[in-house]
């Protein structure tokens, strides 16, 4: 699942797509490096998405988090 790609639709519904990627947890780097996304509308997407996943299961995010602060 491209994550960014269904951020970047009209009118996604973020809610959804974090609960989906709280379920499939191999699309966090992906959402990681869509913080650094040229394109405004994916990077605040993709920081609202990991937003709520770490609102409604935490330490399904935190993890990856150390990886992404290395680079």
């Amino acid at each position: 699942m491209d994550i960014v790609q269904k951020i970047a639709e009209k009118k996604s519904d973020k809610e959804k797509l974090a609960e989906a990627a709280v379920k499939s947890p191999d699309c966090i780097p992906q959402l990681l490096e869509g913080l650094n996304h040229p394109k405004g509308s994916k990077r605040l997407g993709c920081e609202k998405v990991l937003r709520l996943m770490s609102e409604k299961s935490p330490e399904s995010v935190y993890p990856h988090f150390d990886d992404f602060v290395k680079k």
